[in-house]
């Protein structure tokens, strides 16, 4: 939703997501909550934004394991 450059679409779409918490707000059968499950992921996934943001230091950042320090091995025990 924070995609849409237009307040008035943002703001439909709000409400329009808000009505479906509302309208099921008292379900308590557990085969029908995940009937609503099911179908809200669906939704999310194709309201999903096509190049969602990444935390630059969290995997699939573009730092990811960037400038990560040497790891310190343990020094042989014995004769070299």
């Amino acid at each position: 939703m924070s995609t849409s450059a237009v307040t008035q679409l943002w703001r439909g779409q709000a409400v329009y997501i808000r009505s479906l918490f509302e309208a099921n707000k008292d379900v308590r059968d557990p085969r029908q909550q995940k009937v609503l499950l099911r179908e809200t992921e669906k939704l999310l996934e194709n309201w999903k934004h096509p190049d969602p943001y990444r935390a630059p230091t969290a995997p699939g950042g573009n730092k990811y394991e960037r400038n990560i320090p040497a790891r310190i091995l343990p020094y042989a025990s014995g004769s070299h």
